[in-house]
């Protein structure tokens, strides 16, 4: 497989309107897209909390953005991505099957900063995402190479996160790394799959 050209059908998971809990500065949201969104106005965050992914984009159209936006948006969508995989193993293992292939985000609706339209893009979202393989392919190599989430949190052993990315039951931290309840290895996984 050489690319993956559009997040759409059975790569659908690829694409920030994807139904996947995320949580991100402490806030669940039901989707990438909403904790993006969110990111332009952190005051203003748990208002997207349970948007829908059309309507997170429509209200980050609407709010006052944070002064640093224009440089500070390509981390966030790097944490937000991170998370993602993080979060849900079964995103982050279907992440992983997708091998080398190039993962461009082609659209229709113009978006030539995190996509392709057209031909013409800069990808930032399938370059985030062909990193974020990368380096849990790392991980799954190595895991004495931890992965670090967005509040610095190391996931130790497999991903370091509940099956349903849900917070630490023990200490209420995203990641810990130190409770029982975290997944310990790939042959747990597999076991308990």
């Amino acid at each position: 497989m050489d690319a993956i050209t559009q997040f759409r059908g059975k790569y659908f998971f690829l694409s920030n309107f994807f139904s996947a809990p995320v949580y991100y500065r402490g806030i669940r949201f039901e989707n990438n897209e909403a904790a993006f969104q969110a990111a332009k106005c952190p005051e203003r965050m748990r208002e997207f909390s349970t948007l829908a992914p059309r309507d997170a984009k429509r209200l980050g159209r609407q709010v006052k953005l944070r002064p640093d936006w224009e440089t500070a948006k390509f981390n966030v969508m790097n944490q937000v991505c991170m998370a993602k995989f993080l979060q849900n193993p079964d995103l982050a293992w279907k992440l992983v099957e997708t091998g080398t292939a190039e993962l461009v985000e082609g659209n229709t609706w113009g978006d030539k900063l995190w996509g392709v339209c057209n031909g013409v893009g800069e990808n930032h979202l399938g370059h985030i995402l062909m990193d974020i393989r990368d380096d849990i392919r790392l991980f799954m190599r190595d895991p004495d190479c931890p992965l670090v989430d967005e509040v610095g949190g190391r996931h130790e052993g497999y991903f370091g996160w509940r099956p349903g990315g849900t917070p630490c039951g023990e200490c209420s931290s995203l990641s810990c790394g130190s409770c029982s309840l975290y997944l310990s290895s790939p042959s747990r996984r597999k076991e308990q799959g």
